[in-house]
């Protein structure tokens, strides 16, 4: 696996210069960066004020490298996908769509049991047992066929935010969180997309109108570590603050522990994406989402 190359910054000119993709800001206190092209898997273009070069876009196709564009909201809007030289990803699309049913409803059983040991983890932080949701997580079969999923949510929430609240009402809590899984959201959707995975076909969810059900699906283990978020935020004015935005783009960064070894959010997304196609590629490969909350919230 190669690196993706992500510009979120504005600012940066990307051109080509003896094999390298060399990125420069305007500023010229900035060092430049100089990337090998042939490490690139893909560059994800996540903001509107970069310039690149068809040389850019010429050299990285040769190279059956895809470019991805992101939207206003970061969510993935196009993406540039080589003609000739694209056998891995054209591959990767193939052996997706092949997916078969009874490995979807395993990895979809393997999601609702990680998300909701998340949501007993984050219980117990904030002082409660959470024993109950270990329960449930534990009967979650295949294709979760008992709906445990919405059992547990509705245990969750109540412990989490009192018996008044509800998910989908307009108030601060659901404000605040909304926020923190729009980001989710768009880091995972960019993963898949630079990955050379369709968003649009999905484990679980299957609505011909979301064309980001791979995403609605992979996300769902790393909801938990919003709603840790939320509930140290703090939630008593009606409006987010810039602070309060900031606190939850910053948990990406955040350090959490998987396979006893600390990786930031991003990374671990990224590395759950690529298990994704793994299983899809090798019949006995399993989905590696297994992670657990840090002691503190940066």
């Amino acid at each position: 696996m190669g690196r993706i190359v992500e510009v979120s910054s504005e600012g940066y000119s990307l051109r080509i210069d003896r094999g390298f993709l060399v990125l420069s800001l305007r500023d010229a206190t900035h060092p430049v960066t100089r990337i090998p092209l042939d490490e690139i898997e893909s560059l994800v273009i996540n903001t509107n004020a970069t310039s690149l070069t068809s040389s850019v876009q010429i050299s990285l196709a040769e190279r059956g490298t895809p470019i991805v564009f992101c939207d206003a909201r970061h969510l993935p809007i196009a993406v540039s996908l080589p003609i000739s030289r694209n056998y891995d990803y054209s591959r990767r699309l193939r052996e997706q769509a092949q997916l078969t049913q009874n490995k979807a409803d395993q990895m979809w059983g393997q999601i609702v049991r990680s998300k909701i040991h998340r949501q007993s983890e984050v219980l117990q932080k904030i002082g409660k047992t959470g024993i109950h949701l270990q329960r449930i997580a534990n009967k979650v079969m295949d294709g979760d066929p008992s709906n445990c999923e919405a059992e547990a949510a509705k245990a969750y929430w109540t412990d989490l935010f009192g018996d008044r609240f509800r998910r989908h009402s307009d108030d601060p809590i659901n404000t605040r969180l909304n926020y923190g899984y729009a980001i989710l959201r768009a880091t995972v959707a960019r993963c898949i997309c630079a990955h050379g995975l369709s968003p649009s076909l999905g484990i679980h969810h299957r609505n011909a109108r979301n064309p980001m059900c791979l995403v609605d699906d992979l996300m769902e283990p790393f909801r938990p570590l919003i709603d840790w978020k939320v509930t140290k935020i703090g939630c008593t004015a009606e409006a987010i603050t810039k602070e309060q935005k900031m606190s939850l783009v910053r948990l990406m960064t955040q350090k959490v522990s998987s396979d006893r070894k600390s990786i930031n959010v991003e990374s671990l997304i990224k590395a759950s994406v690529f298990s994704f196609y793994e299983v899809c590629s090798n019949p006995n490969a399993v989905l590696k989402i297994e992670w657990n909350l840090p002691n503190e919230c940066e």
